[in-house]
């Protein structure tokens, strides 16, 4: 309509009737940028709400609280020995931890890996890389800052009763922000593609730093090198068919339980209960190993599945 008044314009002379068509097509741009604008809050308010929409859950996954998690699996013996140094006075002994000048050069909750320490963990990262590599997984090294519509896109927003946990990047271009985890960026690889099932399963190993700002939660863990700000992640994701997911899922837990057996650790394997499951897991395992310094299991790992996206992503 707005084409046709305008074609109308040119053919008609001066006079009123040229600037009463003139001002017909003004209120008619007027009307659809009015149509437009409120068509593009309506589709930024059902955003909102799809992202506050959380997973269905897998039919075997228990029902209730972290207490009611499933051991499916322990390997290992639990050291219990009195005498044993927790991780604190080993890395003071070694020199390899400095947590005094990280806290003066960028606050607490980060640190310095210093000597055989930083050589430890790229070591590490190395094995586990290679390790993956040697199961069919293709190697990437992620960005650590992304969009921040990818890390909502894959449910890193916090819920209404939940403080963010994610480090904002001012822009004046897009809202950026640090990348909570390696799985984020991995995901960004396939935004806006299209895969034939026969290109799948695609599996990666990606290598990333995960910057987590940890707001309400530094009183649980308060010392060392627990629930820090910044620290070293190598991910296995895949994207799969349906069909394929569950498959892949307990692939990914097959070769991390070879790697903690290989490196000599005692730990189990539990399957997460319900409300353990953060907005976008379909199921999740983690896996945690006897720390014998603080007499307690502690996570090394989780592996979980979205059965929407259907996508695994698992961590150390």
């Amino acid at each position: 309509m707005r084409n046709d008044i305008s074609l109308t314009i040119k053919k008609t002379a001066a006079g009123s009737e040229r600037q009463g068509l003139i001002e017909k097509g003004k209120s008619i741009k007027a009307k659809v940028k009015s149509t437009e604008d409120q068509l593009k809050q309506i589709e930024a308010d059902l955003l909102i709400k799809g992202l506050l929409i959380p997973n269905t859950t897998h039919p075997k996954a228990p029902i209730g609280s972290e207490e009611n998690a499933r051991i499916l699996k322990t390997v290992g013996i639990q050291r219990m020995e009195e005498s044993l140094k927790d991780h604190i006075q080993i890395t003071t002994e070694l020199n390899i931890l400095d947590l005094e000048q990280a806290a003066i050069t960028s606050g607490s909750s980060f640190y310095y890996l210093q000597g055989m320490g930083a050589f430890l963990e790229l070591a590490l990262i190395n094995y586990a890389m290679h390790k993956a590599a040697s199961k069919g997984f293709f190697g990437v090294l992620t960005p650590d800052i992304v969009r921040t519509s990818i890390a909502y896109g894959c449910g890193f927003q916090p819920r209404a009763d939940e403080h963010s946990q994610i480090y904002d990047i001012r822009s004046s271009n897009e809202p950026l922000c640090l990348a909570g985890t390696a799985e984020i960026p991995l995901a960004g690889k396939f935004a806006d593609k299209t895969l034939l099932e026969a290109q799948l399963p695609q599996k990666l190993v990606g290598f990333g730093h995960a910057f987590r700002t940890e707001d309400g939660g530094r009183g649980q863990e308060p010392k060392g090198l627990y629930r820090v700000h910044q620290f070293s992640k190598v991910e296995l994701f895949a994207v799969t068919t349906p069909e394929q997911s569950e498959e892949m899922m307990e692939e990914i837990r097959m070769i991390q339980e070879e790697m903690f057996t290989e490196l000599g650790l005692c730990f189990r394997v539990l399957d997460m209960p319900t409300e353990e499951l953060g907005a976008s897991a379909y199921r999740k395992y983690d896996i945690e190993a006897w720390m014998p310094g603080r007499k307690n299991w502690g996570e090394v790992k989780r592996h979980w599945l979205s059965s929407k996206n259907k996508y695994i992503d698992y961590s150390i």
